[in-house]
């Protein structure tokens, strides 16, 4: 299926996505008030495989909860099943108190265009996150949401070494952000006072809202640098579309061409 035939499908069904069955049962109810079937997954998810091909065969879009491993519901986090249907094309949205999973969240965030908290969840929230997801789709981003070219600059990396502050100058150039160390080429204490060119959505009015991707040196790297590795796009993305029963080389050539990679 090309991408214009995801962008043009209506969602009608929608698959719930959680591991609280009084959360799925209230957002079943909030699906319904906004017009469409809820298609709820109440059966303990084997994998993240069998999720990704469960939501699409069932449904035509979905909501997950972020955490689903209570009642050994999923091994897995609802931030992997909506990034990766995202790649698919495939409308998802995620609910989520971010503020407590900002870390694990910003690493996917280019790829989940709509973030609910869970007292937000609204037949109107609904609806208007799945229009943008299709929207992005169709490669119209809203200005909060549009990926720009700009420096990143490296101030400190964390005690744990599994996270870096960072200042985005273009964004706001005396606001320090934190971002997972796991996005970065260089990956250990030698990445304090580092300057990065990134992919950043640099007109989100706040923080938590910021993504950033596609990370490269800024400077040509010499020395004990030039040997590190450089992780490609089709390295880290490739190999989702193996998740699909109908694999598209065109949905990949298409995702180069919309983030330039």
């Amino acid at each position: 299926m090309s991408h214009d035939s995801y962008i043009l499908k209506k969602i009608e069904q929608v698959g719930i996505y959680d591991d609280q069955p009084n959360a799925r049962e209230s957002l079943a109810e909030i699906v319904e008030d906004a017009h469409l079937t809820p298609i709820v997954q109440d059966e303990p998810i084997i994998s993240l495989k069998a999720c990704i091909q469960t939501a699409q065969t069932r449904g035509s879009a979905a909501i997950f909860d972020n955490h689903l491993s209570q009642r050994n519901y999923a091994d897995f986090r609802g931030i992997l099943a909506v990034s990766q249907l995202y790649l698919l094309f495939f409308p998802a949205l995620l609910v989520s108190s971010y503020e407590a999973d900002i870390l694990e969240i910003r690493e996917y965030r280019q790829h989940v265009p709509i973030i609910l908290e869970p007292d937000k969840v609204t037949p109107d929230s609904i609806i208007k996150g799945f229009e943008i997801c299709k929207n992005e789709f169709a490669g119209k981003f809203t200005s909060e949401r549009k990926p720009w070219r700009s420096l990143v600059r490296v101030d400190e990396i964390s005690e744990d070494k599994k996270s870096v502050y960072v200042v985005i100058p273009s964004w706001n150039a005396s606001e320090k952000i934190l971002l997972p160390i796991s996005i970065f080429p260089v990956q250990d204490e030698r990445i304090e006072g580092m300057r990065f060119f990134a992919k950043v959505n640099i007109g989100a009015e706040n923080y938590t809202d910021l993504y950033c991707y596609d990370i490269e040196l800024a400077d040509k790297p010499i020395g004990r640098y030039a040997n590190m590795a450089e992780q490609t796009f089709s390295e880290r993305w490739k190999g989702q579309f193996k998740l699909s029963n109908n694999p598209d080389d065109s949905r990949l050539d298409y995702l180069k061409q919309r983030y330039q990679l």
